[in-house]
């Protein structure tokens, strides 16, 4: 289904000698670009790569940046998060870097994720205490769409393009908040899943029909989705785990269709991606890399490719191996799935081939034939 078709990046150096190891990276909404992000003694780089040649399409470089990169995403924009409280925002048709803002929230909060909004000039950001504002990158103004709440730790989130937020937590699961009318949607059937369950990474499904987990007891949990104006049932589903190694997941998601869960860990020595299907949860499909830690990975939006990185810095493009059609180049080409009249010509050489070898010569006499009468002859004169 996939093979490992290249390596895209060993690592990035810009003009000025700094290198930088690749540590988040982004598809395009269309999916033809990636953006790769690094950071290097307080200087970001961004590169943006055509995925069709492979190259470089444009580059930022030697922007200083204070704080650890949280979040990256590609929207009409792509924007860069950090702990600091600071958003980068880059322009990619102009190249320019376009705004630098900082977000006022409380101190004692962190920054958990970002994620691009409909809007053109807007993102969503989420912080650890649940507050979600709805940020203004140009002007850099914040608006509230969920204060904070006590006792509630966010450890990452997951947007929808229907207007749904997705709020996974230490414990109690997930808060699904609707945008639209700024409230808390009704979650059942959340208990399901334990009372002590810590959601690290959460994703869904591009139809919103399934939700996948990956929780601190080393499996991915997925569930179906279902709504009822105000309300969300949870329906567990699946329960997906390393049964040998028992290895803690660091990563999963759905691809472009929905069709297939895939999930990666964090294992010194190991790249590997584990792929099932959404419906009967059976495992399709195991990618196996190079022997580096793999740290990311990110399936295109818009089709069967997957990036994967490493610790070392280096960008492994996945893409299926797809059989070449020979009846496209020429028409009225028939194509077989076996050579049925050469295998029938190969048996019938084969045949007359066994056949010239068991010729059985009757008119000349075999020499070791001769000699034994000959023998004969002498022993029944003796005998006489």
């Amino acid at each position: 289904m996939f093979q490992n078709v290249e390596l895209i990046v060993d690592s990035l150096l810009n003009e000025d000698g700094i290198a930088g190891r690749v540590t988040q990276v982004a598809f395009s909404p269309s999916g033809a670009y990636l953006a790769s992000c690094s950071v290097h003694k307080a200087h970001l780089q961004v590169c943006v790569w055509d995925l069709v040649t492979g190259g470089i399409a444009l580059c930022f470089n030697n922007v200083g940046i204070t704080g650890r990169i949280v979040s990256f995403v590609w929207g009409h924009q792509l924007l860069v998060a950090t702990s600091e409280f600071k958003l980068y925002s880059f322009d990619v048709t102009s190249g320019m870097l376009r705004s630098e803002s900082v977000v006022d929230a409380p101190k004692d909060d962190v920054l958990v994720d970002i994620h691009p909004y409909n809007k053109i000039d807007s993102c969503l950001i989420v912080f650890r205490s649940g507050l979600v504002i709805l940020f203004d990158v140009n002007a850099g103004t914040p608006n509230v769409i969920r204060a904070p709440t006590t006792d509630v730790n966010v450890t990452c989130s997951a947007f929808h393009e229907s207007g749904v937020l997705y709020l996974g937590l230490s414990k109690d699961l997930l808060i699904v908040v609707n945008l639209h009318t700024r409230q808390d949607m009704l979650l059942e059937g959340g208990a399901d899943f334990g009372t002590n369950c810590v959601v690290q990474r959460v994703a869904i499904h591009p139809m919103q029909k399934q939700i996948s987990f990956v929780l601190k007891d080393k499996t991915i949990r997925v569930a179906n989705l279902l709504h009822d104006n105000d309300t969300i049932r949870i329906e567990p589903r699946h329960k997906l785990q390393d049964a040998v190694n028992r290895w803690l997941w660091n990563i999963c998601g759905f691809s472009h269709d929905g069709e297939l869960i895939w999930g990666s860990f964090c294992t010194p020595g190991e790249h590997l991606i584990y792929m099932w299907d959404s419906n009967s949860g059976t495992l399709v499909k195991m990618l196996q890399g190079p022997k580096e830690d793999l740290i990311l990975a990110a399936w295109n939006p818009k089709g069967p490719s997957i990036i994967t990185g490493t610790s070392y810095g280096a960008l492994y493009r996945w893409v299926p191996e797809y059989p070449v059609k020979w009846s496209a180049l020429v028409p009225g080409l028939e194509e077989i799935e076996e050579n049925t009249v050469e295998e029938e010509l190969n048996m019938t050489r084969k045949s007359k081939s066994q056949d010239e070898e068991s010729f059985i010569n009757v008119i000349s006499k075999d020499p070791t034939a001769l000699v034994i009468e000959n023998v004969k002859l002498v022993v029944n004169a003796l005998k006489s």
